[in-house]
């Protein structure tokens, strides 16, 4: 969640709210480490 909330100039509660409320969505779940490229879509 730091990357995104780095990249897109919001607050790591910010982005975890957004993920709750399902405007934050990816195919892989958004919690703990990743390896790999991942995708999400942030609907405003």
């Amino acid at each position: 969640m730091r990357l995104i909330a780095e990249g897109c100039g919001l607050s790591r509660a910010e982005v975890e709210r957004l993920i709750t409320e399902g405007k934050l969505v990816s195919a892989v779940p958004l919690s703990g480490k990743l390896s790999g490229d991942f995708t999400f879509t942030l609907k405003r």
